[in-house]
C-alpha cells in the first residue's frame, strides 16, 4: 500500500530533527554538497536535478501542486542504528567511518 505520511523508525538510526513539512526538511538537511545531488522524484518519475537550487525549486514546485515526491537529504550527523557495523560508523556513532560505504549519510 501507498504511503501518504513519512515516518521515521529508530531501526533505521537517528536524526536531530524529524520534520514536519518540506519547510523543515528543506531548511534542517538540504546541505549542498559537491560530491553528490540530491535525487528528486516527483509523481512517481525520477528528474535530474543540474543543481541544488534546482532540486530545491523541483520540491517546492511539486508541494505547491500537491504532488507526491521524493527526495535524498545529507545528514553527517545521522546516528547508525545498533546493527549498522561498528568500523562503518564515524565518532560517537555518527557520520561515517573508516569502512563506510560512500554517501550512507543520506536520509
Amino acid at each position: 500500500p501507498a504511503l501518504d505520511t513519512p515516518f521515521v523508525t529508530t531501526q533505521c538510526g537517528r536524526i536531530p530533527v524529524i520534520p514536519d513539512d518540506l519547510d523543515e526538511a528543506l531548511g534542517s538537511y538540504f546541505t549542498a554538497r559537491r560530491d553528490a545531488h540530491p535525487k528528486v522524484d516527483v509523481a512517481e518519475r525520477g528528474r535530474d536535478a543540474c543543481s541544488w537550487s534546482d532540486a530545491r525549486k523541483t520540491l517546492m514546485a511539486a508541494e505547491a501542486a500537491h504532488e507526491r515526491y521524493w527526495c535524498t537529504f545529507f545528514c553527517p550527523e545521522m546516528e547508525h542504528p545498533p546493527w549498522w557495523p561498528k568500523k562503518a560508523k564515524g565518532p560517537g556513532g555518527k557520520g561515517e567511518g573508516s569502512l563506510s560505504a560512500p554517501l550512507f549519510d543520506q536520509i
